[in-house]
């Protein structure tokens, strides 16, 4: 059980606390909203996307570049379909959507109006030093 003593030794070890904080568990943590900015959350969701997705358009690229030329020097359309495997089917549907995300960051950056966003802060209430 704690007394008095404990409880003042206990505030002593900590004075950068409040005498009502110390030892007591902080109520109401969390989130509190932050500064208010204006954005296009779409345009910003398909720029993300492009630049990350120069990584698999470069693994694409070299699946796909050893047999590019086999394609083009085919008889026919045909034979060079057919030339083409399945592992760079899927490597050319990769490279197609690079393209695609670029092309919709910089329609949504034309087109999409600006919209109010609230950022979200840490609660500074919330600080484990005062868990101390």
């Amino acid at each position: 059980m704690n007394d008095g003593a404990d409880q003042s030794a206990e505030a002593q070890e900590r004075p950068h606390l409040p005498r009502a904080a110390a030892g007591h568990i902080v109520a109401g943590g969390g989130w509190v909203e932050g500064e208010t900015h204006y954005g296009r959350p779409k345009m910003r969701l398909f720029a993300i996307a492009s630049v990350i997705w120069v990584f698999p358009t470069i693994g694409a690229a070299w699946i796909v570049a050893p047999d590019v030329q086999r394609w083009f020097s085919a008889d026919s359309v045909l034979d060079g379909l057919r030339a083409v495997a399945f592992e760079q089917w899927i490597a050319l549907v990769i490279l197609a959507a690079h393209p695609v995300f670029a092309g919709l960051a910089w329609h949504y950056h034309r087109t999409e109006p600006l919209k109010e966003e609230k950022g979200w802060e840490p609660n500074p209430d919330d600080d484990l030093r005062k868990l101390r």
